[in-house]
């Protein structure tokens, strides 16, 4: 039966430990005869697991194949680490679908006799299979724990805490098979999405096409489906989550800010903020991690322009200067403005941090802009890059962040800055006015 550890109560689990007061009582309590611990269940005897099957499905189907394709894949967790090799296999289902000939003729109530014996667009969806050994779950968390999302840390390691204390297991020989296979799905979202995204990308640059989808850590977390297939070859349904996307659950279309943008004259071919705002989310959403940093620096670039060139409207040769200054000039004054809390906002942390994000977006921008380097490790390090990008652009595309960031560096341009602010800005550019030799 193993060594008793504690007791399972109403009020969750009490480990035996004679310092803990919740112990103590509950002995006191057991000892009285007020309680009366049952004896532990043994365990069924059950067929093992052999392999786990992490499963996404995504929201189009593969190009190209006509049948389920497979292949192994090397998984690094990191530059000091050996490789770990999964199995890859790539599917549309249903094996047998419709097509979207016959949904068009119903939709449009078109007789049999009209629609051409033709196939339009197959209705399937694609989906992508990571297969791991359970033999190899041990040392997938030794090097996934580190690099764990935040959000799901705390939870992560209080389950592992507990565990550590049900199961009587030390810290240095690591959670016990069961506790692996059942939170594979919160460890190895890093592990997933990296080897899924490497392969569509692997595909589609090899044979072309739209790719079917793209992994994010955050989606993944929302929604999974994972398999496990026993010693006898049979595939059981092992874990499933699903939390949908929200949905406005429109029955009209009524004519909000976008819609109404169209026909306005005042826009003509400039973007506003909130525009170039969502072109870089959207960018993020589809992989273009390193494309969408490139974006948030011409937007800041441009936002600086205009703010600084519309707090100097009192200095002609400041305006002329500020319009001619390059971006590092230009995060320079932002930097030196943020030091000392020009304007309302800009002594907040949020503010600060943005700052020092916005030098940081410079920098990745210049070496993949000029140098086509990004920075991470390897170019297929879709995670690392997921994240910094995520880290960095968090000011420009969160509501609530670039309220606190962006609508206070916009701010200056509205007219009612202080007139210390303005100081700082015309005395910034002129002391970059070009020099006569």
């Amino acid at each position: 039966m193993g060594e008793l550890t504690g007791y399972d109560t109403n009020c969750g689990f009490v480990p035996i430990d004679e310092s803990h007061p919740v112990f103590r009582l509950l002995m006191e309590q057991i000892r009285a005869g007020e309680l009366a611990p049952t004896k532990p269940r043994g365990h069924d005897p059950a067929e093992k697991v052999e392999r786990l099957i992490l499963c996404k499905i995504f929201d189009r189907r593969w190009d190209h194949i006509i049948r389920t394709i497979e292949r192994p894949f090397q998984f690094t967790p990191h530059s000091d680490a050996q490789s770990i090799t999964v199995g890859v296999r790539i599917r549309n289902l249903p094996d047998n679908p419709g097509d979207m000939a016959e949904v068009l003729g119903s939709a449009f109530s078109l007789s049999e006799n009209s629609l051409p014996d033709i196939k339009f667009i197959p209705l399937q969806l694609g989906v992508i299979e990571v297969e791991i050994e359970v033999s190899k779950l041990q040392k997938l968390f030794r090097n996934s724990r580190p690099r764990v999302l935040d959000d799901i840390k705390p939870f992560l390691e209080d389950a592992l805490a507990e565990h550590f204390i049900r199961s009587g297991r030390r810290e240095s020989q690591g959670p016990s098979v069961e506790w692996l296979i059942s939170y594979a799905h919160y460890f190895l979202t890093a592990m997933f999405a990296e080897v899924a995204n490497m392969a569509v990308l692997a595909f589609t640059t090899e044979y072309g096409g739209t790719p079917p989808g793209y992994l994010q850590e955050a989606t993944l977390l929302r929604s999974s489906l994972v398999l496990a297939r026993m010693e006898s070859g049979v595939v059981r349904l092992h874990s499933f989550q699903h939390q949908p996307s929200h949905s406005f659950e429109l029955s009209d279309w009524r004519d909000g800010t976008a819609a109404l943008s169209l026909t306005d004259p005042t826009k003509g071919r400039r973007f506003d903020f909130w525009d170039v705002a969502s072109r870089i989310q959207r960018l993020l959403t589809y992989g273009f991690a390193a494309e969408a940093i490139v974006v948030a620096n011409a937007l800041i670039e441009a936002l600086l322009r205009q703010s600084f060139v519309a707090a100097a409207q009192s200095s002609p040769q400041a305006v002329e200067v500020l319009r001619s200054l390059g971006h590092r000039q230009l995060l320079e004054i932002l930097s030196k403005l943020a030091l000392e809390g020009a304007e309302p906002g800009f002594e907040r942390p949020e503010f600060r941090e943005f700052v020092k994000a916005a030098r940081e977006i410079y920098s990745v921008r210049n070496n993949y802009g000029h140098e086509l380097l990004l920075p991470v490790e390897h170019k297929w390090s879709t995670v690392e890059l997921d994240r910094l990008a995520s880290r960095l652009l968090r000011y420009i595309v969160d509501p609530h962040t670039s309220s606190l960031t962006m609508g206070a560096l916009r701010s200056l341009a509205y007219g009612t800055s202080r007139s210390e602010t303005i100081a700082l800005v015309v005395a910034e550019a002129l002391d970059r006015r070009p020099r006569d030799c």
